[in-house]
């Protein structure tokens, strides 16, 4: 009997600490829960040869489900996503304490095409693929 009291307990006391662990993972601890909020005075291209406009965009990295890594694009207060992008990991040289973002030109009076998103402090990025 008193041994049964404290295998229950022992199993109370881990549930309440998997409780109180776990809303701290997801609350930012997580590393596939980045994100970066950014405004463009120029329009540019995104995978899936979709334009958008000059404004504001957060970029989230989703979760790393099945071995691909996904960006999800969506207006400033995250209630419209404009899309999901398949990105490949990008190393750069350098590390940087801002976000950085490269673009590639694509002709005259066309927006340019977003290559790159590295996160603040990280020399590891993500790289976006376009089918050409």
């Amino acid at each position: 009997m008193f041994r049964s009291r404290i295998f229950v307990g022992m199993l109370l006391m881990f549930a309440v600490g998997m409780l109180l662990v776990t809303p701290g993972a997801k609350a930012g601890n997580n590393v596939w829960e980045k994100k970066t909020t950014i405004t463009f005075s120029q329009p540019f291209e995104i995978p899936g040869t979709q334009t958008l406009p000059a404004g504001t965009y957060v970029f989230r990295v989703l979760d790393q489900s099945f071995h691909q890594e996904m960006v999800q694009i969506a207006n400033a207060d995250e209630t419209h996503v404009y899309a999901l992008v398949h990105v490949i990991p990008s190393v750069r040289p350098h590390v940087s304490e801002k976000t950085a973002m490269s673009f590639e030109e694509t002709g005259a009076r066309l927006p340019e095409m977003l290559r790159t998103w590295y996160h603040p402090g990280e020399k590891s990025g993500h790289e976006f693929a376009y089918i050409e």
